[in-house]
């Protein structure tokens, strides 16, 4: 049995306005970008994430990882429909993104509800089908 099997995640679409947030956030300084700087945040008790985004297109063993650690330290854990290397773009990383994390209650607040609206909005979505629901594992979901 695949360890990821019994996780559920919730999927939301994104657009412009997801990105729009995500930026003033970066520039407010309330973003943690990458795996392993959101783990360090996650134990430390200075300034803890309080949401956490994982990009569609994160590896298996970096999506079991993150949402066994924000499990652990009980931070909601969401994918976006968004490839790692427009995640990273948007951020203004050179590389792929593949997780980043909210370091403020505001702004996670906005952008949970950003996800939310489009989770709702299925006109929305990029090709009209969803690429995985929130009901189904992550071990089914397709490829990009």
């Amino acid at each position: 049995m695949n360890p990821t099997e019994n996780r559920r995640a919730s999927a939301c679409d994104v657009r412009e306005t997801f990105f729009g947030m995500l930026g003033l956030c970066r520039k407010a300084g309330r973003v943690i970008i990458g795996v392993d700087l959101i783990c360090r945040a996650l134990r430390s008790a200075k300034e803890k994430p309080v949401l956490v985004f994982l990009s569609a297109t994160a590896s298996d063993n970096t999506c079991k990882k993150m949402m066994d650690k924000c499990g652990h330290y009980r931070v909601p854990c969401l994918l976006i429909r968004a490839d790692s290397e427009r995640l990273g773009r948007q951020l203004g990383k050179a590389g792929p993104v593949a997780a980043v994390a909210i370091a403020d209650s505001a702004f996670a607040q906005a952008l949970e509800k950003e996800c939310v609206h489009r989770q709702q909005d299925p006109a929305g979505s990029a090709e009209g089908e969803e690429m995985y629901g929130g009901d189904e594992t992550r071990t089914n979901r397709k490829r990009l």
